[in-house]
């Protein structure tokens, strides 16, 4: 066997033995997921009910469903996670149904020495039950835009170093985070929006070491993911148009398709939202719906909708930070099911280590000024700062300033994460680097044996 025939073989052993490791993580994944799934009882997940009523308009009237109570308290959303779980309701031949859950005053006890409680009652009769397996049905589609997560956080972090062990540690990181599981297992359109912005980051990164020919393309699929994710979730959409404008400054500083890639993204993101803007700029007045939103949401949730000025105190100094910090990690059940405080502390203290090892780690980019890792490292920062940007947003206008919002950068948060811990276990010792790169996942499974032993199991599911 000559030189040359050994060198392809080992270019073709390697991306297989990559398959084959993300295979096995994937697989972790699913049994995960499947589980949070199966031990978290029907409708007691966030907003569940109102996210299954707006799929089942669509599938009963073959549109999306006007601003109204009669539609949930969900229907001011964008509709593309709802075509698609109406979609895999037809697929699994689920008829029309209308859900609805039993609350139960003070909730249910899960057991004297617990304290989080369940908001509604379980005791079915045999239409309940089956409306119950229904939503456990529905849910599958959200477990699988979570894979999607999973693959598209593993194929960026392989864009950036082409390392395995790095890949798979900043993959796990978003396989075990206790709260992207939740998201993960239940209806809700979150799911699609975070699989979608970790889509987004992945172009980008490839867009940045693209040759001329791809660079378009890549340009065009950017667009293209950012109208579905601003289609699926509006506080993608700040991400989508920070995102463009890093784009047009890359392309104007290789001084090439800079009109075109501009224009290509502009293409793809309005062939994929453009009929939904002019739809609500034709029923409310206002491409987002924007005002409608907030005038139904007052009307129908008293309490939720008060603004305040971008510099209120009480917002932004204690009300923001103490939600973040509570949530971020895992909530559920009507934000009833938290993780202990001492818990939350230590992982966000954890994280700050971590993004001080980032700060460490990325002065090498900051002496190559515009060179292909300074752009991905730009799109990589933005991720991260726009996912908190989003809940600082929609915190001036709502009482609410869940964790999950900023997930629109998980996949950097992950890598952030992953390659910051490593680097400061590896300024104690070198022979720390490796062991730091599986510190956070380990730390995470801990914490998914305390949600599933303490919280989960003992909800008997269904």
């Amino acid at each position: 066997m000559t030189k040359t025939d050994n060198k392809n073989k080992s270019k073709f052993r390697k991306p297989s033995k990559k398959i084959l490791i993300l295979a096995i993580v994937c697989t972790f994944y699913l049994v995960l997921a499947l589980m949070y799934s199966l031990w978290t009882p029907a409708w007691e997940a966030n907003d569940e009910a109102d996210h299954t009523i707006y799929a089942e308009r669509i599938v009963a009237y073959h549109h999306i469903p006007h601003i109204s109570l009669a539609n949930g308290h969900e229907s001011h959303q964008p509709p593309l996670y709802y075509i698609a779980l109406a979609g895999w309701q037809k697929i699994l031949s689920i008829p029309v149904f209308e859900p609805d859950p039993i609350p139960v005053a003070g909730g249910e006890a899960l057991g004297p020495s617990t304290q989080p409680k369940l908001g509604l009652s379980h005791n079915y009769n045999s239409r309940l039950k089956q409306e119950a397996v229904w939503v456990h049905e529905l849910r599958v589609l959200s477990i699988l835009f979570g894979l999607g997560t999973v693959i598209f956080t593993f194929l960026v972090a392989n864009a950036l170093t082409k390392k395995i062990n790095f890949s798979v540690a900043a993959t796990l990181f978003v396989v075990l985070l206790p709260k992207q599981l939740v998201i993960n297992s239940v209806v809700t359109n979150d799911s699609l929006v975070v699989m979608l912005c970790s889509l987004l980051l992945y172009l980008a990164v490839k867009c940045c070491t693209a040759e001329d020919k791809r660079l378009r393309l890549y340009s065009f699929l950017m667009g293209a993911t950012a109208g579905a994710a601003t289609l699926t979730k509006l506080n993608s959409l700040p991400l989508s148009i920070l995102f463009f404008a890093i784009l047009a400054c890359f392309l104007y500083k290789k001084e090439k398709h800079f009109l075109s890639g501009t224009a290509l993204y502009a293409g793809g993101f309005m062939l994929l939202c453009a009929w939904w803007l002019l739809y609500n700029w034709k029923m409310y007045g206002d491409p987002i719906a924007q005002a409608a939103s907030n005038n139904y949401l007052e009307a129908a949730i008293p309490g939720l909708i008060k603004p305040v000025s971008w510099f209120n105190t009480q917002r932004f100094i204690h009300f923001l930070p103490s939600e973040l910090h509570s949530t971020a990690w895992y909530d559920g059940g009507w934000n009833q099911l938290i993780l202990p405080g001492w818990v939350n502390t230590s992982l966000w203290a954890l994280a700050f280590i971590s993004f001080v090892g980032v700060g460490v780690y990325m002065r090498k980019y900051v002496r190559h000024w515009y060179s292909g890792e300074w752009w991905r490292a730009l799109f990589l920062v933005t991720a991260v700062a726009t996912g908190l940007l989003t809940t600082y947003i929609i915190a001036r206008t709502t009482v609410q300033a869940e964790g999950r919002v900023a997930y629109i950068g998980l996949s950097a948060f992950a890598i952030f994460c992953t390659v910051g811990l490593a680097t400061v276990l590896a300024r104690v010792s070198i022979h720390l680097n490796n062991a730091g790169l599986f510190l956070w996942p380990a730390i995470l499974a801990l914490v998914n044996v305390y949600v599933l032993l303490h919280i989960l199991i003992p909800l008997h599911a269904l």
